[in-house]
């Protein structure tokens, strides 16, 4: 797919501090039950991103940080991706299986390269356009490779919640629903909560990786997909060290008055009350798993 480059410019402090910069998107019409999450990427000193989008109807989104991080309202406007447009009028001839076969080549040049944050920026909306113009067969193989790699990434990143974030966004997107999962996406599922386990995720993550939690536990519990005992094991293992990490993330921090965080998907909810940190001194954070 093409890469689309986002600015977000003019901004100043008059302070005269520097700014940072957050941009992220979803997709308005899909039929797909989780097209609509909102991938936030990690925040960043550049006043633009690259990013590569599915065909359809999309909002982009964007934020701007101060030193102090106080921030903007979030800025929005709409993008409809078409397909390419024959050149001089003659129908482009390259199958939709040839042109995934070299997007899969670029994502293990980033990988290759350490480039973790480039996978996860181009997964999500690899998944997707993979739904639309792939076999059912050959579109569960690539979100089964786009899962493996967001976890294989995640082990070469350097640790921080903003990346955390944008990694379980876009892993809700090359998830799907519980009725799309297969083993290995499951198992590859487990493989990123436990690399993502040492990194705070924050609230805005909650619902992201209750999504991926939701489908793989959802996809178990009604048979759709069977795990062997080592492999169940290592998943339970790898979710609970991930959700822990997204809930100390979601749970501190807090404002005075602020309203609990809420998060529910199809095999899971989360409802959890952030806390001040004067509130946790000399007192000890529990972890709720989601039931």
């Amino acid at each position: 797919s093409d890469t689309f480059r986002l600015r977000c410019e003019g901004w100043s402090d008059a302070d005269g501090g520097g700014l940072s910069y957050q941009f992220g998107f979803y997709a308005t019409e899909s039929d797909l039950s989780n097209a609509t999450e909102t991938v936030w990427y990690d925040l960043q000193a550049a006043p633009f991103i690259d990013l590569e989008f599915p065909t359809g109807r999309l909002v982009v989104l964007a934020r701007v940080y101060d030193r102090y991080m106080a921030v903007t309202a979030t800025l929005q406007d709409t993008l409809t991706v078409g397909a390419p447009a024959p050149a001089g009028g003659r129908r482009l001839l390259q199958s939709a299986s040839a042109q995934f076969a070299k997007a899969r080549s670029k994502m293990t040049e980033h990988l290759k390269s350490f480039r973790a944050s480039r996978v996860n920026k181009f997964a999500g909306g690899m998944a997707l356009e993979g739904r639309k113009k792939l076999t059912p067969q050959e579109a569960a193989e690539l979100r089964v490779s786009l899962m493996s790699n967001l976890a294989e990434g995640s082990g070469k990143a350097v640790a921080t919640g903003g990346f955390a974030c944008e990694a379980y966004g876009s892993a809700a997107l090359v998830a799907g629903s519980a009725q799309e999962a297969t083993p290995s996406g499951v198992v590859s599922s487990g493989g990123l909560f436990r690399r993502l386990s040492r990194q705070g995720a924050g609230a805005q993550c909650v619902g992201s990786a209750l999504s991926v939690l939701g489908a793989a536990m959802l996809a178990q519990s009604t048979g759709a997909v069977v795990l062997s005992a080592a492999q169940s094991v290592d998943f339970m293992q790898g979710t609970q060290l991930g959700v822990a990490g997204v809930m100390r993330g979601a749970l501190l921090g807090a404002v005075a008055g602020e309203q609990p965080v809420t998060a529910q998907s199809e095999g899971s909810a989360i409802d959890a009350r952030r806390m001040l940190m004067a509130s946790l001194l000399g007192s000890t954070l529990p972890i709720a798993m989601p039931g």
